[in-house]
Formats: C-alpha cells, structure tokens, sequence
C-alpha cells in the first residue's frame, strides 16, 4: 500500500466521523479482508475503527444489536443469533471469519458476501452516523451500494437483527466448489404462527451482489397456511422474477430453474416440523 500516507485510530465514533471529513482521501478500515487487496489508489489514509468499542452481540428490546465490528467468528458462536449463527459458520473459511466484520461484508458487497442476502431477508434494521445518526431498514439500506448510502464521511456502526428465537431460516448456494464465487445465492426467513407464516422474505443473489427480493413469492404465502400448492406457486413466482439471470458458468435457463428449485426446497424447510 505505497500510497497510504496516513494510519489514524480513533477512540469513538464521533472523532472517527470528524477524521473522516476532515480529509477526502480517507477510508474506514474494518477487518481490512477486502481492502488488502483492493484498496483505491485515491485512498490515502484509513481509519481504523477497531479501538470504537463496536464489537459486541446484545440482546436489547427483544432483538439482537451486533456492533459494526463484530466478526463472523463471533456471530457464528452466538447462541443469541440462533440459525443466523449456524448459517455464519459455513461462510468464508475459519481464519477469514475471524477477520470479516459485519459491517465490512455489507458496506462492500460482492457476489461473495453471505450477509447482505441473510440480512435482508432477516428484517434487518442499520443504524448510521453520517454525522447525525438514522436507522434504515434492509430495503432501504440495500437499494443502492451501501457505501453511497452512508456516504464518504459516514458510519455504519449497528445492525439490528429481530429475535432469532422464532425465526426460520435457510439458504442455498450454487458453486462449483465450496469456495467458488456463488452463481447463486437463495435465503427464504419466516416465523410460524398457529401454522400461518408471517414476515415472509424470499430473496436471492446472482450476477449482481445487492439482495434481490421477491414480494410476488412473499405475498403468496404472508398470513396463510403454507401448502405444497402454496410453496410451489411461490417458487413459480420466484422463477418469473429471476428471468433474467445469466452467469458464464451456468445457463440462463438453468439458473433461472433453480431458483425456483431452492425456493421450494427452503421454503419447504422453512415450514417443515422439525424446523
């Protein structure tokens, strides 16, 4: 990193946030995995956010708040987070999880990224300091590249994840090997309630790294019994929504397939009994 002039650590958020302004070529620094090897040239100085105090799992007002600089290996190890945790230990490999934060892998999305898809679909709530701070939902968070929401001069500090003690929740991924680059990424999260499924989110990840939702699946099966018939008009749904899909490993056709293939077999998980 020849052109990184300047190594700065501020001690809170408010005088990291104040670093940042003060100089355009400035970038925050997280678990450092992405900027290693990609680090703009037009970056000049990074601020090291490790010494913030935002490396925490609390439960508060009955969901679970991870502080921006939470590792994977801390999430995965969560009883807190209950399958979330599960779903954090099949990611990356163990001496990455020990580096990525959370706030790191959704600021900087990729197709790679497995939390960006997991969050989404979770209802997750993201809280920013660009100075003044707002919380946005997963939807809104995720509408455009996160580092042009927040901003050059602005912090993500906390996620918020509802209580994971109800939640279902399960993903699928289509690689050549386990640690190819997803050609797609499917997740499906849901709550039962006297049989019914709430809060219903489906959503998938292919040529583009933001989350890609799919309301037409979702509304099928929000507030009803989810039957065999209801799962497979969903994932016919799912399959109309991802048209478009196209990967230089796998057909159009044959991706676009197996979207709807994944959505019926995760929703079918989802619902399953023995959940």
């Amino acid at each position: 990193m020849p052109h990184i002039t300047e190594f700065l650590k501020p001690t809170s958020v408010a005088e990291a946030l104040r670093l940042l302004r003060a100089q355009p070529g400035r970038m925050p620094l997280a678990g450092g995995t992405f900027l290693t090897a990609h680090l703009p040239k037009k970056i000049t100085g990074l601020v090291d956010l490790s010494g913030l105090g935002l490396d925490y799992i609390k439960r508060r007002d009955g969901a679970v708040a991870l502080g921006a600089m939470t590792t994977l290996a801390a999430m995965a190890q969560a009883a807190a987070l209950g399958p979330l945790a599960a779903l954090c230990r099949d990611c990356a490999t163990q001496p990455l999880r020990n580096a990525i934060t959370v706030g790191g892998n959704v600021m900087l999305p990729l197709r790679w990224s497995d939390l960006p898809l997991l969050l989404s679909v979770l209802r997750a709530d993201f809280v920013i300091h660009a100075p003044r701070q707002k919380t946005l939902s997963a939807d809104d968070f995720f509408r455009s590249v996160p580092a042009k929401t927040v901003g050059p001069a602005g912090l993500l500090t906390e996620i918020v994840v509802p209580d994971m003690r109800r939640v279902r929740l399960a993903r699928k991924k289509i690689v050549r090997a386990h640690d190819d680059i997803p050609a797609l990424h499917v997740a499906v999260a849901l709550r039962l309630e006297r049989r019914r499924a709430c809060d219903v989110r489906i959503a998938f990840v292919a040529q583009k790294p933001l989350p890609t939702r799919v309301p037409a699946a979702e509304a099928l099966l929000e507030g009803v019994v989810p039957t065999a018939a209801l799962i497979a008009a969903a994932a016919a749904a799912a399959r109309a929504a991802g048209a478009a899909l196209s990967d230089f490993r796998f057909s159009g056709a044959y991706l676009n397939e197996m979207l709807g293939v994944h959505v019926r077999r995760l929703l079918t998980d989802c619902v399953s009994p023995s959940a």
